[in-house]
C-alpha cells in the first residue's frame, strides 16, 4: 500500500479564521498541516456546552486527533496548538487552586470545632 504524502491545499488555509491563519502561517509543509489538525482537536475541547442533533441523535463537536508518523516528521509542532487555549487553561488552573485553598481552609476550620 502506497501512502500519498501530499499536503493540504492552500485553499484550506486561505479560508481559516484569522486566529488559526496567524498560527499556521508560521509553519511550512507537513508541520503546517500538523499544527492545523492539532489546533482543531484542541479548540473542539473548549466547547463543553455545544451540541446538536443529527438523525435524532445528540452530537458534540469534540474531535480526537492522533498523528502517526516516523521520527523527525514534524509531529513536535503539535505543541504549538496549545497557545490557542493558554488563557483558558490558566483561568481553569487558578479556579482549581482557589477551590483547593477554600476546601483546605474549611477542613481546617471544621477540625477546630
Amino acid at each position: 500500500m502506497e501512502i500519498d504524502n501530499k499536503y493540504f491545499k492552500n485553499e484550506v488555509y486561505d479560508e481559516l479564521p484569522e486566529l488559526l491563519k496567524a498560527l499556521v502561517s508560521q509553519f511550512e509543509g507537513r508541520e503546517k498541516d500538523v499544527v492545523l489538525l492539532s489546533s482543531l482537536g484542541v479548540l473542539s475541547n473548549c466547547m463543553p456546552n455545544v451540541m446538536g442533533y443529527y438523525d435524532k441523535r445528540k452530537h458534540f463537536p469534540n474531535l480526537y486527533t492522533m498523528i502517526i508518523a516516523p521520527p523527525a516528521s514534524g509531529k513536535g509542532s503539535m505543541g504549538y496548538s496549545s497557545i490557542l487555549i493558554d488563557k483558558i487553561h490558566q483561568n481553569r488552573l487558578k479556579e482549581s487552586r482557589d477551590k483547593i485553598k477554600k476546601w483546605e481552609k474549611e477542613k481546617k476550620e471544621s477540625a477546630l470545632v
